[in-house]
């Protein structure tokens, strides 16, 4: 063999290697950076930002909360 074949060898097992685990990856739904899942939040707080159900005092504490009172 000269030494170009044996590039050519190298690469070609490092690209089958390399498409294997994409497979492998793609059948299970897994890769190394899972998507983003948003925390739960407080009761009437949406992720959109609107503010739903709460109750009066929850409303204030809330409004002094924000503004740092």
């Amino acid at each position: 063999m000269e030494g170009g074949s044996v590039v050519i060898l190298v690469g070609s097992v490092i690209l089958l290697i390399y498409i294997i685990f994409v497979f492998i990856c793609y059948q299970q739904k897994k890769f190394i950076f899972s998507p983003y899942k948003q925390p739960k939040l407080e009761n009437g707080f949406q992720p959109n930002g609107k503010v739903t159900k709460l109750t009066p005092i929850e409303k204030m504490n809330r409004a002094n909360r924000i503004l740092g009172n």
